[in-house]
């Protein structure tokens, strides 16, 4: 079985694509708040395309790198957007803190390594969703193109 919390422990970001009801991929960056199975909650502007693509198109696929170990993960699922009421609320506390201790991280990286941030403080967009995002698939892909996959009929840890 795949370890996925062991895998997603310390990123920041995964990639995330999705498409409009005509096909159009589209593929971003996104934040990563948290993973509790079988669901990763991600943060988007409430604006731009792929915020557009999952309203009329609810499902997406992520992908990730494990640089340790040089296997690729893809993850496809079916996406619930987030923007208001007391779950919201609850979340957006949670991203606040993330964000917190993602900017104090790159301070200290700074000061230890000499290397130069031109942004310490992440701003939060003014305006932002949170992507709960229900893991239906996962792909192990190995570096000799070798894959492993789990459903969500069998377990995804």
């Amino acid at each position: 079985a795949m370890n996925l919390s062991q895998v997603l422990k310390g990123r920041e970001f995964v990639s995330l694509a999705s498409s409009d009801c005509s096909g159009r991929p589209n593929n971003a960056p996104k934040f990563l708040l948290k993973f509790e199975k079988p669901y990763l909650y991600l943060v988007d502007y409430s604006y731009g395309t792929t915020h557009e693509n999952l309203k009329s198109n609810p499902q997406a696929c992520l992908s990730f790198m494990d640089l340790d170990n040089l296997e690729g993960y893809r993850v496809y699922g079916a996406v619930e957007l987030i923007e208001k009421g007391p779950v919201f609320k609850a979340l957006a506390k949670e991203v606040d803190r993330k964000h917190i201790q993602l900017s104090a991280t790159r301070v200290i990286e700074a000061s230890r390594t000499g290397k130069k941030f031109t942004h310490f403080e992440l701003e939060m967009p003014e305006k932002f969703t949170v992507i709960k995002f229900k893991i239906k698939e996962l792909t192990k892909i190995g570096t000799r193109g070798d894959f492993y996959r789990e459903t969500d009929h069998r377990k995804v840890q």
